[in-house]
């Protein structure tokens, strides 16, 4: 434990040297702390470390150390490398999160203390969280009670036995596919998940990218919303689904863009 402490003496007396990142990482998720944001960080009882209202136990801090990367405020990114997936979260967004890895498969918790009415008042961050990469055996899982946006930026997403993407905030999510990327979510046969994309709230599609949809599941239409959902600008290939191509409990409003759907087992569009 001293060697421990002592080592985070060194760290936070480097960051004092030069406008610096500290970064904490906890096996596979890195929080990422510019030095101008983090103010007094405390140690409790000489077994947990506080930074930005972020509560660490230091026997679960894997490393530490300071570097000089450019932290986008208000962005979780999700990095998918085959097997595994790396988690990077901005410093000022860390106390709102709960972030689990279990080999690539993501779960997160955004904390009740984020609200829709913090965000509208200005007194908490919309988060964004980023997708990137490719794995065969991964998902990405969010709950939480405040509106989100997703970005899909160059994603490859397998989940065999559930939907690649599932979230079950029963808010406003964006799903932004990103311009100049081809992003494609495919679930297998084993997924008994509503959705290959599957939005309990209100889900936006936008961006000016291309998302393409094969859903396998026995129970699963392509994208599937508990709400209303809505469509601009992005190009969205629904090729494969069990049942419906797009689902929506409310109604469906395609203002601009592209929709493709081919290979379903019912309707198109319901």
């Amino acid at each position: 434990m001293k060697k421990f402490l002592y080592s985070i003496a060194l760290v936070l007396t480097a960051m004092a040297a030069q406008a610096q990142t500290l970064n904490v990482a906890t096996g596979g998720i890195t929080y990422q702390f510019p030095a101008t944001q983090t103010g007094e960080m405390t140690f409790n009882g000489g077994s947990q470390l506080t930074i930005l209202n972020k509560t660490y136990n230091l026997n679960e801090i894997t490393s530490m150390w300071t570097d000089e990367t450019k932290v986008t405020d208000n962005e979780v990114k999700v990095v998918y490398s085959g097997s595994e997936a790396l988690v990077y979260v901005a410093g000022n967004v860390a106390q709102y999160v709960d972030v689990a890895v279990s080999n690539a498969h993501v779960t997160i918790a955004q904390s009740a203390d984020l609200t829709n009415d913090l965000i509208k008042a200005g007194e908490a961050p919309e988060i964004e969280y980023s997708l990137s990469g490719s794995s065969t055996d991964g998902s990405f899982n969010m709950s939480g009670s405040a509106k989100a946006t997703v970005n899909l930026n160059g994603l490859t997403l397998t989940n065999p036995a559930g939907a690649p993407i599932n979230i079950t905030n029963g808010k406003r999510i964006a799903v932004s596919v990103k311009k100049g990327t081809t992003n494609t979510l495919t679930d297998g046969a084993e997924s008994t998940a509503k959705g290959c994309l599957y939005c309990k709230g209100h889900l936006e599609l936008k961006g000016k990218g291309e998302l393409n949809v094969y859903a396998y599941g026995s129970a699963a239409h392509g994208i599937k919303s508990g709400d209303y959902t809505e469509m601009k600008n992005c190009t969205v290939n629904i090729l494969k689904a069990t049942k419906d191509g797009l689902s929506c409990n409310e109604y469906f409003l395609m203002e601009s863009g592209t929709l493709n759907i081919s290979g379903t087992g019912d309707d198109g569009i319901q």
